[in-house]
């Protein structure tokens, strides 16, 4: 006779949380998570066969989606600012606003697409804006290796020729 998942995830609670704790610290609630989901599927009659294999897989999945939920940046309203005192010393770091690039970044898309024939172009954006591989470039466009290659620094030295001050300015700024 099968075990229950209940009892089984009792009677093997230690050894997974052993286990489990070699891949990083134990979190607890992602446990209880996979156990509660796990425990859900199986009283609606779905039939699991390996205990073992779905609490592991589960419980890294919302170990995963705990790391990540912690990780929130908060941006303080504006109001914080104006009560605050001018010589009183902030309660946190400030976030340094990095220079926006869409300009340049819009700018260059537009540079490409004037001066480059098409397939040139299609393989310039595939390449540096969909970051897809050479091997897949060379499925789609029939083109060789070297080629996709030349057309990609041809075009990327071009860009560097025609914004590389624009950049400069936009750093020093």
């Amino acid at each position: 006779m099968k075990m229950t998942f209940e009892s089984w995830c009792a009677k093997n609670y230690y050894k997974l949380r052993e286990r489990l704790s070699l891949q990083g610290l134990f979190d607890e609630d992602a446990y209880q998570d996979a156990y509660l989901s796990i425990l859900s599927r199986v009283r609606k009659g779905e039939q699991i066969l390996c205990y073992d294999k779905h609490i592991t897989n589960a419980y890294q999945a919302y170990r995963k989606k705990h790391i990540s939920e912690g990780f929130v940046y908060v941006r303080p309203d504006e109001l914080l600012f104006t009560l605050l005192p001018d010589n009183a010393p902030l309660p946190f770091e400030p976030v340094k606003e990095k220079p926006s690039f869409a300009w340049l970044i819009y700018d260059i898309k537009q540079f490409v697409r004037r001066n480059n024939p098409t397939m040139d172009v299609i393989v310039w954006e595939a390449k540096n804006i969909h970051r897809q591989s050479i091997t897949d470039i060379l499925g789609f466009t029939g083109l060789k290796y070297r080629e996709i290659r030349e057309i990609n620094n041809n075009i990327n030295t071009r860009i560097c020729n025609k914004f590389a001050n624009a950049y400069k300015k936009k750093m020093s700024v």
